[in-house]
This record gives C-alpha cells, structure tokens and sequence, in this order.
C-alpha cells in the first residue's frame, strides 16, 4: 500500500490538522480513501484532504479553525471529561458531583481496582481504559467522567485513545464526541510550580483518613507520594490543547459547590451540554444535591474501610520514651535507631508520621467467613488500649526501609500478620509492603 510507504508525513499532518479522537475514528472508517489517494510519489494532500471531507471538517485556515470547524448539523453527543490533579485536589469529589449533576458515567481506576479485589485477570489500568471504551461505546451515555491524575502525557493520550475507540463503536451518524481537559491547580502557584498545590493535597489527604479513595495515609508517605506525583507531572503541550474543547484551570481551593458551578459553566461557555440539561441545571439546590451526593460517597468509602483496615495506633513518645526515658530497653532502642539512621543517610529516609501495627488488611469485598469472623472480633476491640513489646530492630540500608518487630502482650486482639511490625522510616517511593516483606 502506498499510504504505509509515506505513513510518517500523513500522520503529522493528521495530527496537525485533527484532534485524536477524530482522525483515528475518520481513518478506520476510511481506511480505503488512503489507497486511493496516496500517491506514489510521497504526497500525503490529497489523503488528508479526503479524510477532512470524511470527517466533515474545513479545509482551509489555521489549525485552530480547522479543529472548530464542525457543520451545525453536527451535534456532539458524547462529552467526555478528564479531570487533572494531584492527589487530594478534589478530583473524585467533583467527578461525583459533576455525575449526579448531570448523570453519566464517572470512570476511577482505583474504584476499577477496588471492584477487581483478588480476582485474577487484567490490570488496574487496562480495566480502567476498557470502562472509558465501553462507556464511550454506549449510546445512551451523554457525559463520562474521568477521574485520574492525568500528570503523565501518555495517561492523557491512553484516555484519549480509549475514548476515540469507544465512540467508534456507536451508532453511525450519530454526531461527535466532544473532549474537556479541566485542571485543578492553586492559584498561587506559577505555572509548572505546585509549592501550594502539595502543601494543601497534603493536608487534605490526611485529614480524609480513610476517606481517600487513592491511598490511605495510615500506610502510605502522603508527603513523599504526592511529591513524587507532582514532580514527575509533564506539562499540558499546546499541541494537547489544540485536541480539547476545553481545556481550563479550576481553583481547587473553591469550595465544593463553586468548584461545581465553575466547571459546569466551562462546559456550558463551549456549548457542551445536553440541551435537555442546559445551564438551567445549575440553581442552588441542584448544586447542593450534587455536593452533597458527593459527600455521602466519600463518607460511605470511610464505612468500607473502617471494616477492611484494623491498625494499633501508636506513638513515638510511648514508643521512644515512655513513662522513664532512663529505661535501658529504651535508651538501646534510641541508641540503635541513631546507628539504623546512620547506615541509611543516603539517600534520606522519610519517618513515619502515625505508626501503627497493622492487624488485618483486606482490599476487596465481600469479606470470606474467616476474614468476617476475625473482623467482627476487632470491632469489639475498637477504642480500647493494648499493650505492644518492641522484639527487634530491622534495617535494610540498601532498599532504605527500617522497621520495629513488636508482638501483643497479654489480653490482645487477633492479628492476621504473621510479622507484626511498626514501619518508622522509608525512602519516597518505597510501597509500604515492603516493610511486611523485610
């Protein structure tokens, strides 16, 4: 085939002249016109300009003009929301209430996850770009929300694939599918820079506790992940932007509400709502239903966790110093905690701010008869004071982990880890199962 010789021009012209989701919908429809077309002696114009026509677009003037160019007659009939942030930005909360305000499909990967529990098959993220294609595929759906960091180019691009995809699979004629890129950002950052933006996700996230969906804090360096996330986020290239019909910063220190009312009128300024919908939806109760739906989902999430995750919380003070500080068993364990720190220094261990002894973790539903059982004994346990012995003190300078063996002494509750364990210090990055491991 011809096209395949001149393959690498048509494609950055295409990329040039046309958003993903259209150009690669356009040329599996129109495979054909690129044999009939391309021209043996490399000129790709002629195949762009029959692709253009295919897709209904304007042949002439700037990029920009090209991409807006849709015949009125072309109604969108899917818009698809991606919502950008780090952890803790408000993404999920405003993806639920943008869906009960709207309706629609609110696509998670860690909701993806959750659902997969101990069941064997596809990854997390390959069940999460298949939820994008199937929802995108189906015509009764209007809105799709989704709900991931979207730091990453190649994260956006899998969406925008996925998307492209699952549109193609509907109804022919059946109108286009129209994309939003809304990034939540501090408005006191310079573009790049997410000082603030880290300062206040991580905040949130620990005052969640158990209502974050991504990671809880208990087990997880909040700090050091969410520095991580932030710094290894890659700019949105004007070339993305030319693929969105939107593509626009939220405040993500608005309240709840606001931060509603100001994604909505984004989409409504770009003329992506329903006109069932219409900005009509956005009166104040209509926006506190959806807030509030929002809410009661991340309150429900605490009530999951609360039955999946049993801990001994602890604290350093009783852990280093106690009652008498002058105790040798203590001034040993300070003492070979210097040293541990010391073989360690490079790179910088991170402590751990609430240690713990983690007595069962269970990260799917429903709960099996033993794992039911023992939970229903922990709950008669909550609240009340245990007593923990310090056994031993493990370090691996290399993998940059330094954790306590501690045991349950006397009347106790039951622990499904056959290594109880408290976690004091680890390099960012480092999954906190590794301490189990170690």
């Amino acid at each position: 085939h011809a096209w395949l010789q001149v393959f690498p021009c048509l494609y950055a012209e295409l990329v040039s002249r046309l958003p993903a989701d259209i150009w690669v919908a356009t040329l599996k429809k129109h495979r054909s016109l690129l044999d009939e077309t391309c021209g043996s002696d490399g000129s790709v114009a002629a195949a762009v300009q029959a692709l253009l026509d295919a897709a209904g677009y304007a042949s002439e003037g700037t990029v920009a003009a090209s991409l807006r160019a849709i015949p009125e007659s072309e109604t969108v009939q899917l818009t698809v929301v991606l919502i950008r942030g780090l952890q803790g930005s408000g993404k999920s909360s405003l993806c639920r209430a943008l869906r009960a305000l709207l309706q629609g499909r609110w696509i998670n990967q860690d909701e993806e996850a959750r659902k997969m529990g101990r069941r064997r098959g596809a990854s997390a993220r390959e069940r999460f770009l298949h939820a994008i294609v199937e929802a995108c595929a189906d015509n009764s759906v209007r809105f799709v929300f989704v709900d991931k960091i979207h730091t990453l180019q190649q994260h956006r691009n899998d969406v925008r694939e996925a998307v492209a995809s699952g549109f193609a699979r509907r109804m022919p004629d059946c109108g286009r599918v129209a994309l939003a890129l809304l990034d939540l950002v501090h408005p006191e950052d310079e573009a790049g820079q997410s000082t603030e933006a880290l300062r206040v996700c991580s905040q949130r996230v620990l005052s969640r506790g158990l209502g974050h969906l991504s990671f809880l804090p208990q087990v997880a360096d909040t700090q050091a992940v969410i520095s991580e996330t932030a710094r290894r986020s890659e700019p949105i290239t004007d070339e993305e932007v030319l693929g969105f019909d939107v593509c626009a910063t939220l405040d993500l220190t608005l309240s709840p509400e606001q931060l509603l009312e100001t994604a909505v009128t984004h989409l409504h300024t770009a003329d992506l709502l329903a006109t069932e919908t219409g900005i009509e939806c956005l009166t104040r109760s209509s926006i506190q239903a959806a807030t509030d739906a929002a809410y009661e989902h991340e309150r429900s999430l605490q009530e999951c966790w609360k039955t999946q995750y049993w801990f001994v919380k602890c604290s350093w003070e009783d852990i280093l110093w106690g009652s008498n500080a002058s105790e040798k068993p203590r001034q040993h364990l300070r003492a070979a905690l210097q040293h541990a720190l010391s073989l360690c220094a490079l790179p910088p261990l991170h402590a751990i701010d609430n240690p713990h002894v983690t007595l069962l973790w269970i990260d799917h539903e429903p709960l099996d008869d033993t794992e039911q059982h023992v939970d229903n004994q922990l709950k008669e346990w909550e609240g009340r004071t245990v007593q923990l012995a310090i056994a031993s003190l493990v370090a691996d300078p290399a993998l940059g982990v330094l954790v306590l063996r501690a045991q349950l002494v006397g009347e106790a509750p039951p622990c499904t880890n056959a290594h109880p364990h408290i976690t004091c210090a680890k390099r960012s990055g480092v999954a906190s199962v590794l301490s189990n491991d170690l």
